[in-house]
């Protein structure tokens, strides 16, 4: 999660706040607009100006100097904007005013991911928990929707996990139309986390998340048609994905399906790793190694090939037996511990 992927905003229903930065082409230079639109508010950045047909001298030198890597303005004018931003939030979240009262839940929200990035405000995970808890009003679907799927994220990664609640979390949010949810509950149902093992609910969602476009439930469904040796079945499904352009699809994606673009590279990656082994291996596809390394090479392929590695080798090292395979395209390990030098 990055307070500045989304510029501090959050795209909410009618009856939630959508905060968001704006720019000098708004016409509103060095100003603040106390709201945009009903349930927006607008905080904009400074223009520096110059007479009509000279360059504007400041702006030259500020090029120069953060091309040359010696200026840190851009950070602070980052800084400035996120403490801007908090106070606001913070306005709305204690106003007393009923007229505020539909804003309340996108601004906790925001503010729980501000502080959880330490973004404009010291960091603190127990301050977050508490407004995304606020901002998910138990479940309430005119509530802030994102909330309650950040608050199954952070149940399942913190220390220690709490497993039950991530599972409580997501299904909230999931009841509620969240596609990152959906796909995460179907990981929770497949690996038995916080909920009885069912394969048959995993494969639901993940289905249906996948249908609806969440990239990383596609990809997990490629690693289980390969793992369930539905090789054409992998390699149709995969392709597809492993053809994205992670650079230019990644924010798209992010943006028309609301999910973490960290989980759609995940999901990339897998995609890229699965169908690259089975053009190598020749599995439900005419064995093509000079694809293979293709897929192989593309970043997602690479992150996912490590992860593999690490478990393969893990395995096989413990009888000392392992020997690199006749043929295998994976590029040789550089750098790494001995057991991935052994590549």
């Amino acid at each position: 999660m990055n307070l500045y992927t989304e510029i501090m905003e959050e795209k909410c229903p009618e009856d939630q706040l959508h905060l968001r930065w704006t720019g000098p082409s708004e016409g509103c230079a060095g100003k603040r607009k106390p709201c945009y639109g009903r349930n927006t508010m607008v905080v904009s950045t400074p223009t520096l100006t110059a007479p009509s047909g000279q360059v504007n001298p400041q702006k030259k030198s500020h090029e120069k100097e953060i091309k040359a890597g010696k200026d840190n303005s851009v950070i602070r004018i980052f800084q400035s904007l996120a403490k801007v931003g908090v106070e606001y939030m913070k306005k709305i979240v204690d106003s007393p005013c009923p007229k505020a009262r539909h804003l309340k839940f996108a601004a906790a929200y925001n503010l729980g991911r501000a502080y959880y990035e330490g973004k404009g405000v010291k960091r603190s995970d127990e301050e977050a928990e508490r407004l995304w808890l606020f901002a998910a009003d138990s479940g309430n679907p005119k509530a802030s929707v994102k909330a309650q799927s950040i608050l199954g994220l952070y149940y399942s990664t913190k220390e220690p996990k709490e497993l039950e609640k991530a599972f409580y979390w997501h299904s909230q949010a999931c009841g509620n139309g969240n596609l990152e949810s959906q796909g995460a509950l179907g990981l929770m149902y497949f690996y038995g986390q916080g909920i009885r093992q069912d394969t048959e609910a995993a494969l639901h969602c993940l289905r249906e998340a996948a249908e609806r476009g969440n990239v990383y439930a596609q990809g997990n469904l490629v690693e289980y048609f390969y793992k369930m040796k539905f090789f054409t079945k992998c390699v149709a499904f995969s392709k597809r994905i492993a053809d994205y352009d992670e650079a230019h699809d990644i924010p798209t994606i992010a943006q028309v399906t609301d999910c973490l673009p960290e989980f759609i590279s995940r999901g990339m990656a897998m995609a890229s790793f699965y169908h690259a082994r089975c053009l190598q291996l020749g599995l439900g596809v005419t064995k093509d190694e000079a694809t293979a390394k293709h897929y192989y090479s593309k970043p997602g392929g690479r992150v996912k090939m490590a992860v593999w590695e690490d478990a393969e080798i893990a395995s096989l090292h413990k009888q000392n037996s392992y020997q690199r395979p006749a043929g295998d395209l994976r590029p040789k390990q550089t750098t790494g511990t001995p057991q991935q030098l052994a590549l």
